[in-house]
């Protein structure tokens, strides 16, 4: 339970633009439960989207993490 909590934590984290701070979240939850981090799709896709807001500038990682979303959501629906 506590993995999923530090997962959540990460999702705010990255949300406030503050990547570092996810990352070490993500990496606490995958401490505790590397088994249920490496099913969880949800993980994955918020530690690719952690790297991206890492690597990539703000003018290029905004729009394309807005341009996945939408892509995401119509994928979904």
């Amino acid at each position: 339970a506590r993995a999923k909590k530090y997962r959540y934590f990460a999702v705010i984290a990255y949300e406030n633009r503050e990547p570092r701070a996810a990352l070490s979240l993500l990496a606490s939850s995958f401490r505790l439960s590397p088994v249920s981090f490496l099913v969880e799709s949800r993980a994955w896709v918020l530690l690719g989207a952690t790297l991206m807001q890492c690597i990539l500038p703000e003018r290029i990682g905004i729009p394309l993490d807005r341009a996945l979303r939408a892509f995401r959501r119509r994928l979904v629906s």
